[in-house]
């Protein structure tokens, strides 16, 4: 009986293995030539169209089925952000159960994109319901949130990134582009040693998103909550987040107020509890 099960399960293992992308979906390049990502900008807005699938090869991706790309995806960025009445939180930790750190249901942790990355890879939040590859609530917990970098660092590839259950690949966190060998590996803009890190996205209220340094090649020590700063960049004042090697991984809060048609399923309701509508 055992001996049947096992059979069964290796049938069905293969099964899932061969059949591919759902319809509409695409399978990911696994080598060069990767899908290209397109960024262009008007007068108002910035955009970036991209396939959702990473310009490096990915080594979790031995099941076909799981190395897909959503639709053409194209998300708007505002050229000039608007500063929203009260920043809009992306998670925020509640305590550790387990040794993982949980976090707060009010407010909602943001689990969708939160910007892209001038390779055109999503950059999703801290947030993560448990269930997925995270540990689901210990006894005693309060909420199902957890740090998706905390619980799901055992499924990230050499970039940090990972596909969610839908199949949309993103990264969490700088975890393999805190280097300049990793930049490089992840196509990002490298950093020059004693320089402030070069921009590697943007965030979708329309504020530059920068890697870990700031003026000198230091790490920043003024960050808001949100993750930003402002100060001159090319001659002009600006603000801008950087991306830390540590919680929250990638931004605390949106400064300004995200377009809504970067992530329906959470931005509405957002928007309107912080005023931003």
């Amino acid at each position: 009986m055992a001996l049947m099960y096992f059979i069964l399960f290796a049938l069905f293992s293969f099964s899932v293995a061969q059949r591919g992308c759902e319809p509409g979906r695409t399978q990911c390049p696994t080598s060069p030539p990767y899908d290209p990502v397109n960024i262009t900008a008007d007068s108002t807005y910035r955009y970036i169209t991209t396939a959702g699938c990473p310009p490096y090869p990915n080594p979790h991706w031995t099941n076909p089925a799981t190395a897909c790309t959503s639709i053409e995806q194209k998300f708007t960025f505002p050229l000039v952000a608007k500063i929203a009445p009260t920043p809009i939180p992306v998670g925020e930790p509640y305590g550790r159960y387990d040794g993982i750190l949980y976090l707060k249901e009010d407010p909602l942790p943001i689990m969708g994109p939160l910007g892209v990355l001038t390779s055109g890879v999503k950059v999703f939040g801290v947030g993560s319901s448990c269930g997925y590859s995270s540990k689901c609530p210990s006894e005693g917990a309060p909420t199902k949130y957890v740090d998706a970098v905390e619980s799901e660092g055992h499924t990230v590839d050499q970039c940090g990134g990972h596909a969610a259950p839908t199949n949309d690949y993103h990264v969490h966190s700088s975890i393999g582009i805190n280097t300049t060998e990793g930049q490089a590996k992840c196509v990002v803009p490298t950093d020059t040693p004693g320089q402030h890190s070069p921009l590697i996205g943007w965030i979708f209220d329309g504020y530059g998103l920068y890697g870990q340094y700031s003026e000198g090649g230091v790490r920043p020590t003024d960050l808001d909550s949100c993750g930003g700063h402002t100060h001159e960049i090319n001659g002009t004042n600006v603000y801008h987040y950087h991306i830390p090697n540590s919680y929250p991984w990638s931004i605390g809060c949106f400064k300004g107020c995200p377009l809504v048609d970067n992530n329906r399923r959470e931005f509405p309701a957002l928007l309107a509890k912080y005023g931003c509508q």
